[in-house]
């Protein structure tokens, strides 16, 4: 049996959508926390570092940014932490229905077509008829 779909109205979808990003939020988050804590840089220094120091060494080219500071590290961990709270922002609004989430969903899925799948799915979601109806102003 369909769904009936009202403006301004949450469904299962949407639900579903929300509970997402809110879930994608909590583990952008842990990871910015992570990069900013040093742990992970230390884990770069002692695992990974080693492995790609040999590989450079044997073929002989090292590229210019070649061993990443601590600084990128932490600007990493910022730019979680600023993308987690966009996150949080954009699932309370698809949660409750604004207007202003699904445009913040679009521009969402923009900056995520780098990852490939994901941004187009969201796009695709996000532009349909029913989505924009939903999101009208319309009770």
């Amino acid at each position: 049996m369909a769904e009936n779909k009202k403006a301004g109205k949450r469904d299962t979808d949407l639900t579903i959508w929300a509970l997402v990003i809110f879930i994608l939020a909590i583990g952008d988050i842990i990871a910015g926390i992570g990069l900013l804590s040093g742990r992970v840089y230390e884990f770069f220094l002692t695992n990974i570092k080693p492995f790609f120091d040999g590989l450079f060494t044997h073929i002989g080219v090292t590229p210019a940014f070649w061993p990443p500071q601590e600084l990128m590290f932490i600007g990493l961990g910022v730019i979680a932490l600023i993308w987690g709270a966009g996150l949080i922002l954009l699932g309370y609004g698809i949660w409750t229905v604004k207007p202003w989430a699904r445009t913040l969903a679009i521009i969402a899925g923009f900056l995520l077509l780098p990852i490939g799948g994901l941004g187009i799915v969201v796009l695709w979601y996000f532009f349909r008829t029913e989505t924009k109806e939903t999101f009208s102003r319309a009770t």
